[in-house]
């Protein structure tokens, strides 16, 4: 296969970050896990998932409609995530809030 990219060659993802690449496999991935922690848990369960990077979009997918999902960084991407925090200040206000409201 001469020529064909490693990440296509060995079912690998190749994902440009700010500060570079990272080569990561396909599955299991964060949404996987997320999927695996959901079927422990109960529906009333409250539940919010905070990221920064691509590989979270996974996640923030799989939770559509049944948690909150945050995208936390300084600077606005396109993303799936529900909301968008800056940090420190938002995301310190928002973990405050959300201890205060679901953790009693």
């Amino acid at each position: 296969m001469a020529g064909t990219p490693l990440a296509e060659r060995s079912a690998l993802k190749l994902l440009q970050f700010e500060a570079g690449l990272e080569l990561r496999v396909s599955h299991p991935d964060k949404g996987d896990a997320i999927r695996s922690i959901l079927g422990s848990l109960d529906d009333s369960v409250p539940i919010a998932f905070l990221g920064d990077d691509i590989t979270d979009e996974d996640a923030f997918r799989v939770l559509r409609g049944r948690g909150l999902t945050v995208l936390v960084r300084t600077d606005y991407r396109e993303t799936t995530a529900e909301a968008w925090l800056r940090p420190p200040t938002e995301l310190i206000d928002f973990l405050e809030a959300w201890r205060s409201n679901v953790c009693g």
